[in-house]
């Protein structure tokens, strides 16, 4: 079955109903058998030749004359355990008015106890927006568990009078009874099919597979024609003259896809000129030279973090190193089973994993500027020579400095205490000054004293002994353990 999509239903509806929000497909061949194996709802223009459960052909168009009265069928293919459905028809009062319902087709069958829970006539449903609503529904009130009806057929048949001459779209969406201009709420959101369980079938709150609409040429010879010869009359083709069966538009806007040279409208030309498909125009607010990298996913910003032809938004793997998206702990930054062996980027190391530490997080080592979370970024603990992926001395021996871990544990006691303070004065300073403030960094004659730089600067400074002090409220005070929480007496090891 071929596919159109839903463009006309109403003018507010597909601006605000249909291209923005559901994104609905318009299936419509007008000699076609329908295809049995694809979940999809519709309308035939013409009911020559089908019966409740078999769709001979599906018609887009079709030409009648004005005051006649003619049938369309509103058909389901490749549906499962059908128990119950629901949708609107939208059509121009104008031109067409319901004469009379039929829902008893598919659903009916022996021992069937059909509800029609369609408006018994046009009269209750108000004009909106210069379209006349009309709702058809039906449930088999004696269906079982898993025995609802599977396959293709009719569901409805209606009967409609042709009352104002010109073109007269029908159409199936989605809209909202309670507000103006089709805006949808989960209460009323249909079209929806239901199973004998009472689950949605094809989209909760309302059916999003494809649909078919069908356009009513009253007094209008010609209006079924068809340019490009894709099964689409002109009339409800989104590309008139460029071949396009399936009726694909991305973004939803008044361009198919083979026909738009920005399918995901955001402002990059699908090819590399501004014209691409050979089609003369332009798209709705224009583009700029491309080729765009996520055609079908706006992205304006072209951003393409590993350079290969696709853009981040649209590429499952962003970094390139074998680790999809979804599960790489450093989403930008190689960090998968490729750069196995790498000390601290191999095989998505992340040394504060947040699901063994509860103040950890979840970014990879590779990644993070804070690997260990103790605080001190890793640039930081690179220049003091304390272990960025280690926030916990191995012992509690003080001043044991081959065992620093935590940038704020000077004496590594694995507590931050008056002895880290001290340590600013004491021991001895290799050349026998007691006071290490004022010292250039580095120091050509102690090259430890690097280590008490942890606020990086030219030298020790009061800076340094404040990045420490949980009595100073500065951005790098209090000081930054596992999430700036003050950490004076408490443990650096929990």
């Amino acid at each position: 079955m071929r596919e159109l999509h839903l463009q006309t239903v109403r003018a507010a509806l597909t601006a605000v109903a249909i291209a923005a929000t559901v994104g609905l497909w318009l299936a419509t061949p007008s000699s076609e058998p329908a295809d049995a194996t694809a979940l999809a709802i519709g309308i035939d223009a013409n009911t020559t030749g089908n019966t409740s459960t078999f769709i001979s052909t599906v018609n887009d168009c079709r030409e009648v004359s004005l005051g006649s009265f003619f049938d369309v069928d509103v058909y389901v293919t490749g549906v499962t355990d059908l128990m119950a459905w629901e949708t609107w028809l939208s059509f121009p009062e104008s031109k067409l008015m319901v004469y009379s319902i039929n829902v008893e087709k598919l659903l009916l069958r022996t021992g069937s106890d059909i509800l029609n829970t369609s408006d018994p006539t046009p009269s209750n449903n108000p004009p909106l927006n210069g379209d006349n609503l009309f709702k058809l529904g039906a449930v088999d009130q004696a269906v079982i568990n898993g025995g609802g009806v599977s396959g293709d057929g009719i569901l409805a048949t209606v009967t409609f009078w042709a009352v104002g001459s010109g073109q007269a779209q029908i159409g199936i969406g989605p809209v909202d009874i309670s507000t103006p201009y089709g805006v949808i709420d989960v209460w009323d959101a249909i079209p929806w099919l239901k199973n004998s369980y009472g689950v949605k079938i094809g989209g909760d709150p309302y059916f999003t597979g494809p649909i078919s609409n069908a356009l009513i040429a009253i007094n209008a010879p010609g209006s079924c024609a068809d340019s490009d010869g894709d099964g689409r009359v002109d009339g409800a083709d989104n590309c008139p003259s460029v071949s396009n069966p399936t009726q694909t538009n991305t973004d939803g806007d008044s361009l198919g896809d083979a026909c738009d040279p920005d399918d995901d409208n955001d402002g990059v030309c699908d090819g590399s000129s501004s014209q691409p498909n050979g089609t003369p125009g332009t798209p709705p607010g224009g583009c700029s030279a491309g080729p765009d990298n996520c055609s079908t996913v706006s992205n304006s910003s072209q951003t393409n973090t590993d350079g290969d032809a696709q853009g981040d938004a649209c590429d499952s793997d962003d970094d390139n190193d074998t680790v999809a998206d979804t599960g790489d702990n450093c989403q930008f930054v190689a960090n998968g089973p490729a750069q196995a062996g790498v000390p601290g980027v191999g095989n998505q190391t992340n040394s504060d994993d947040i699901s063994v530490h509860a103040w950890g997080d979840a970014l990879g080592d590779a990644c993070d500027p804070d690997d260990d979370n103790d605080g001190f970024i890793d640039t930081t603990e690179q220049h003091i020579g304390t272990d960025q992926t280690d926030w916990c001395a191995n012992t509690s021996t003080p001043n044991n400095e081959a065992d620093d871990r935590w940038g704020a544990d000077f004496d590594d006691n694995q507590v931050l205490s008056i002895g880290d303070f001290n340590s600013f004065i004491f021991p001895l300073r290799q050349d026998g000054s007691y006071s290490k403030f004022g010292h250039s960094i580095p120091d050509p004659q102690d090259p430890n004293l690097v280590r008490y730089d942890i606020d990086p600067n030219s030298s020790i400074s009061i800076g340094d002994i404040n990045a420490i002090n949980p009595a100073v409220t500065a951005s790098t005070a209090r000081p930054p353990m596992f999430f700036g929480q003050p950490a004076f007496f408490a443990s650096a090891c929990p």
